[in-house]
């Protein structure tokens, strides 16, 4: 046996009963290998070898002993016993079970909870195997960097999505983090921005993360109330000069703690995009094994500078935000709120004027064919720096299939007469413009005095302006169970971007063929109506005049200056920011997530 730190050494030739056979184990090279010695059904066609299986140390969450009887099948009974050795042949009726606890990789991709029952007849060697593999875990775990959580602060929230909260966490979560010793003090949130406030001043010392039992309203509460608190533990101002974010991107300090979510509200859009489900126990497995992944977050600033909030997955304006204003006043039908106000808001489909301004990635895509998309472990969001763990995992050692116990912008042609500009930044008001040719694009330029997160001087503020039905900002592929391919399907959690989707003026048929888009597979930006950019850095301006926002009507008695009393807002991870001018920035890898990332197919 290859024997790993100064763990003591169990008797290697110690045998173990298992249903189907008798087995002995080992540990070697960051596995424990299960070697069968004697099929317990003779009549078994399968090979010996199909009994054989290694189990990675790393996805083991714990070990334990317990007293149980000794209890033999039928059918061994009928074995010769002396081809098994000793094993059978103690008359005692009582034995020890070593637990194993394991995280295993089902169909699908969903991992599920599994324990492994080796039963011995020698108590003391049974629980010095169990002492051995928790220690070899231990080392397992340091050689790769990967920390798992001891101690966790869960946030349930029990009116989100179907109300199924309590019951998730009470009997899906609370038995996976007692079986990995993990300390639990849990808050039942009572009102809307609960975890918010209770994380302003709570003392984050003596936790390993924190956890939300919700949808993405209860995470964007989380990382808000987190942030909040270190910025102003560090002294670091949330509202900015409005001149300074229109030349760079704000500082912020990056909290060391992280947080993870436990899928139980409507969406479950940050829990779907890092692991490819909205599965409470996969989530759960996740966070006990430590898993870890950073994720870009978005700040948002009004006109005026003053702090909105940090986003992580949607920040978006007109179509989605009419949604979500009209369905906080429908909270009472549950997750079909949003289906009535989806269908309310399409009924009153409105445009409003907005000019945009958009700082373009480093790193220009163009996003309409590109198939690439955030699969673990993903070159894109670990470009900068892999950690031990991701690069013996990108290298190959550590297979990413199951245990083997188990079985740049694009141009649409749509605008017509459009002229180009170009300010030079070292007149003193601005006011040295240059004339261009007509080009297909209504495009402007502004050059920045500087840059956001190591861009280069050559990067150029764009500016684009008209009526549109839609802004929205994709940090992620904002993909969920309704849209499996969200927004933007190739953005990706940590670049250091957002996608900046444009949807113009349309008629009501074709605006219904894009959102359809969304459903399947089609490119939903192969419309002439649809623009999307790769960038650091936006920000939206709304003129102030009467004729800012356009209304079509299907039977429907609105005038436009009513449907202006009744302007849209911005929609950011289901939360309502009012002022439709605003400055985003993407923050790289602000945060840090319990979750793994969707394991390549």
């Amino acid at each position: 046996m290859n024997v790993e730190g100064d763990a003591k050494h169990p008797d290697s030739s110690l045998q173990f009963l298992t249903n189907k056979a008798v087995v002995t184990l080992q540990v070697k090279e960051n596995f424990l290998h299960v070697r069968c010695l004697k099929k317990l059904n003779p009549f078994d066609p399968r090979p010996f070898s199909s009994f054989h299986c290694n189990i990675y140390l790393c996805d083991i969450l714990s070990t334990a002993t317990s007293e149980s009887e000794w209890k033999v099948h039928s059918k061994v009974e009928s074995l010769n016993t002396a081809n098994i050795g000793s094993l059978l042949h103690s008359t005692a009726s009582q034995c020890k079970l070593l637990l194993v606890h394991i995280a295993v990789k089902s169909k699908g991709s969903l991992w599920k909870l599994q324990t492994l029952k080796f039963r011995c007849k020698n108590t003391r060697q049974c629980s010095a195997w169990s002492t051995y593999l928790n220690e070899n875990i231990t080392t397992s775990l340091g050689r790769r960097s990967v920390s798992r959580p001891k101690s966790l602060l869960v946030f349930v929230n029990p009116y989100g999505g179907k109300h199924k909260a309590v019951d998730i966490h009470k009997h899906i979560v609370t038995p996976i983090f007692n079986k990995a010793g993990i300390r639990q003090l849990v808050v039942v949130t009572e009102y809307q921005n609960h975890a918010k406030e209770y994380l302003k001043t709570a003392d984050l010392g003596k936790i390993d993360g924190i956890i939300a039992v919700g949808g993405d309203g209860m995470a964007n509460e989380i990382i808000n109330g987190v942030l909040i608190q270190v910025q102003e533990k560090n002294n670091i101002s949330l509202d900015k000069p409005p001149a300074d974010l229109s030349e760079a991107c704000p500082s912020f300090v990056r909290p060391s703690i992280r947080i993870g979510v436990i899928p139980a509200g409507s969406t479950n859009c940050l829990s779907y995009v890092s692991q490819g489900f909205d599965d409470p126990e996969t989530a759960a497995l996740h966070i006990a094994l430590g898993a870890e992944h950073n994720l870009d977050l978005s700040s948002i600033h009004d006109r005026n500078g003053a702090f909105q909030r940090f986003s992580f997955s949607m920040t978006s304006f007109g179509f989605y935000g009419n949604v979500l204003k009209l369905s906080e006043r429908m909270r009472g039908l549950g997750p079909s709120r949003y289906d009535v106000a989806g269908i309310h808001s399409f009924l009153h489909q409105c445009s409003y004027n907005m000019k945009v301004w958009y700082l373009p990635s480093d790193t220009p895509v163009d996003i309409a064919n590109d198939r690439t998309k955030c699969r673990y472990p993903c070159n894109t969001c670990c470009l900068d720096k892999l950690s031990d763990f991701e690069q013996t995992m990108s290298n190959g050692d550590v297979c990413s299939k199951p245990s083997p116990i188990l079985s740049g912008p694009i141009n649409t042609n749509f605008f017509n007469n459009a002229v180009h500009y170009e300010v030079n930044s070292n007149s003193e008001d601005g006011s040295q413009i240059t004339l261009g040719a007509k080009i297909t694009s209504q495009t402007e330029c502004f050059e920045s005095t500087k840059s956001c997160d190591n861009a280069n001087g050559n990067n150029k503020w764009q500016v684009t302006e008209g009526k549109f039905l839609m802004i929205n900002s994709a940090l992620m592929s904002c993909a969920c169970s309704r849209c499996p391919q969200g927004l933007s399907p190739s953005a990706h959690l940590a670049d250091g971007n957002t996608d900046l989707i444009l949807v113009r003026n349309c008629s009501r048929a074709d605006f219904v063929r894009y959102m359809f888009s969304h459903v399947g597979k089609a490119n939903r930006f192969r419309f002439p109506f649809v623009e999307v950019y790769r960038v650091k850095g936006f920000r939206c301006e709304m003129p102030i005049a009467s004729s800012s926002v356009t209304c079509e009507q299907i039977d429907i008695k609105q005038t436009e200056s009513e449907c202006s009393r009744t302007s849209s807002c911005w929609n950011t991870d289901g939360e309502l920011v009012p002022d439709p001018n605003i400055h985003v920035w993407v923050h790289k890898g602000l945060i840090k997530l319990f979750a793994k990332g969707i394991d390549q197919k």
